[in-house]
C-alpha cells in the first residue's frame, strides 16, 4: 500500500538527492513526476469507467456514429487503461504519449457532443452538468500539454536515479 510518506517522496525527493548530485538534478523532475502520474491515473481511471458504466459512455458518443456504439466505448476502455499503464513504463513513455495525444484527437467528436448536447451527460442535479462541461476541456487540454512534453522528453522519469541512467533518445 502507498503510504504518505512514499508518496511525498516520490513527488519531492529528499534534500540530500539534490546535495549529493547537483549536476543530475533535472529542473523538471518535478514536472516529470506530475506528467507521468496525472496521465496515468487519469487514462486509467477513465478507460475503466467504459467498463464499469458503459451506457453512460455510450451516451457521449455522437448519434451521427453508426458503428456498434459498445463495440467503440469497450475497445476506447482498453485503449485508456493501455496508455495509462505504459506511461508508468520508462522504455514505451514516448510511444503511451503519442497514443495519448491520437486519443485525445479522436475523442474531439464526444467532448463536442458532450459540451453541446445535454443527452449526452447523465440527469444530474443543476450546478454538476455545467461544472463537468467547464472541466471538460481545460483538462483534456492539460493532458495534451503533458502528452507532449512526454513525448519530447522521452527520458523523464519518476526519480533521479531513473533519469541518469536511461540515454536521452
Amino acid at each position: 500500500m502507498l503510504s504518505w510518506r512514499k508518496l511525498r517522496t516520490l513527488l519531492v525527493p529528499p534534500l540530500a538527492d539534490y546535495r549529493r548530485a547537483p549536476q543530475a538534478r533535472s529542473k523538471s523532475l518535478l514536472y516529470d513526476r506530475l506528467s507521468i502520474l496525472m496521465l496515468s491515473l487519469e487514462w486509467v481511471f477513465f478507460g475503466s469507467l467504459h467498463f464499469f458504466a458503459p451506457n453512460s459512455t455510450i451516451r457521449e458518443l455522437p448519434d451521427w456514429v453508426s458503428f456498434d456504439k459498445y463495440l467503440i466505448v469497450i475497445l476506447t476502455g482498453i485503449l485508456e487503461v493501455m496508455t495509462g499503464t505504459l506511461v508508468l513504463v520508462p522504455t514505451t513513455r514516448r510511444l503511451a504519449a503519442l497514443m495519448s495525444l491520437c486519443l485525445l484527437a479522436l475523442f474531439v467528436p464526444a467532448m463536442f457532443h458532450i459540451l453541446t448536447d445535454d443527452s449526452a451527460l447523465p440527469p444530474l442535479p443543476p450546478p454538476l452538468p455545467m461544472a463537468f462541461r467547464v472541466a471538460l476541456m481545460p483538462n483534456n487540454i492539460c493532458l495534451a500539454i503533458l502528452s507532449i512534453y512526454l513525448w519530447r522528453h522521452p527520458e523523464a522519469a519518476l526519480d533521479l536515479a531513473d533519469r541518469d541512467t536511461r540515454p536521452r533518445t
